[in-house]
């Protein structure tokens, strides 16, 4: 399974990563990309879906 990691417009960021189930891969790449674009990120892994702050802090779900 992979992940893919939007921006708050819905545009596509990445797309292909690693599962979370795998791996950390696509975490630590929403946290990344939350970071160094000063915006939230919303990370969809399967089933699950994870909104991810510029400051490294995570919650379930999707806020959008």
């Amino acid at each position: 399974m992979n992940a893919t990691i939007y921006n708050a417009n819905g545009e596509q960021l990445t797309t292909g990563l690693q599962s979370r189930k795998v791996c950390d891969e696509a975490i630590q790449t929403a946290k990344s990309l939350a970071s160094d674009l000063d915006q939230t990120v919303y990370l969809e892994d399967g089933e699950d879906k994870t909104t991810v702050h510029p400051d490294g802090s995570t919650e379930d779900g999707w806020d959008w």
